[in-house]
């Protein structure tokens, strides 16, 4: 789900970063609720679950298929928390509804960034 950016990749605090969120292939009818991006500094290590962290981002998704690409996703700006140093992970929660129920089905995925 998370195409961008990459596990262990560096990112500098306080920048701008393109978070590329990929919607899975769905064997039913689906409709979007939302996806929430966040940041959550690792102290001493990264445990996803515990917390999701700083929100960066809350709100509608909309992925759209892209000329070269078979699954739709949507680019999110979102800026790197101010002042975070070292490891951190970013996680994206996404909602949605799936079949003609509808029932509610949610996942979540992390990566792991390092912040300078």
């Amino acid at each position: 789900m998370i195409n961008a950016p990459h596990q262990n990749q560096t990112v500098g605090e306080g920048s701008n970063i393109t978070v590329s969120i990929e919607r899975p292939d769905f064997q039913s009818s689906s409709q979007e609720v939302a996806v929430v991006i966040a940041l959550q500094p690792c102290r001493p290590t990264c445990f996803a679950g515990q917390s999701l962290g700083k929100i960066l981002y809350n709100g509608p998704y909309t992925p759209t298929v892209h000329s070269g690409n078979t699954q739709p996703y949507q680019n999110f700006t979102v800026q790197v928390t101010p002042g975070l140093m070292g490891y951190a992970a970013l996680t994206v929660t996404h909602v949605a509804l799936i079949g003609a129920g509808p029932i509610a089905w949610m996942e979540e995925q992390n990566v792991t960034l390092y912040v300078l």
